[in-house]
């Protein structure tokens, strides 16, 4: 019987440094991935002129997968975007990386939207999302539809009809109309409002 130590006995030091290298390698290399990783961009897509309609849905496309198949396809009632004004509505990863938001209710009329996605927000692989401007979006302005004349009731007067695309406040069209004669000098008017 031989009383010499065994490879591994007589080599316990350099095995174990060996392994102690490579396992600090290891480390490196992933935080070296990581940071090297490009942060995921996130694009609205849709509305692509920045105005929606009615209860038109928003869509976002990321650079990389937010999500897992798992998650794809199931409507939720929160999400990682934030609107300004408040805006209630679902959320519905439509692929990993694809995210729809359609509304509860209808758009306020005459409104800038701002969405925010949340700077916490990860991809799949847990790849932060690039530092971006917000979102912004907005409904129809405010448009006069119609101006109709109609029979004065006064002499020297005239009689306006304007019919807008949404409903108008008194007070709002009050401090905003100017009515202007042929001389480019403001005349002085008085309205009423019907079917406000």
């Amino acid at each position: 019987m031989s009383t010499t130590p065994g490879f591994f006995a007589r080599n316990k030091w350099f095995l174990l440094a060996c392994a102690a290298v490579s396992l600090n390698a290891a480390g490196l290399a992933l935080i070296i991935r990581d940071r090297a990783a490009p942060p995921v961009h996130a694009r609205l897509v849709s509305p692509a002129t920045g105005d929606v309609a009615a209860r038109d849905a928003l869509r976002w496309r990321f650079s990389a997968s937010m999500v897992t198949l798992g998650d794809v396809g199931r409507w939720r009632d929160r999400g990682p975007v934030a609107f300004a004004p408040f805006a209630a509505g679902k959320f519905l990863w439509e692929n990993p990386a694809e995210l729809v938001f359609v509304p509860d209710e209808a758009w306020r009329p005459c409104t800038e939207y701002v969405a925010t996605v949340a700077a916490t927000l990860r991809s799949a692989e847990q790849r932060p999302l690039a530092a971006a401007a917000p979102f912004r979006f907005r409904t129809p302005p405010l448009r006069v539809t119609s101006v109709s004349q109609g029979m004065a009731t006064e002499p020297g007067s005239a009689r306006l009809r304007l019919d807008f695309s949404d409903r108008v406040s008194p007070e709002e069209l009050a401090r905003h109309l100017r009515i202007t004669g042929p001389d480019n000098a403001v005349t002085e008017f008085k309205f009423d409002v019907r079917g406000y």
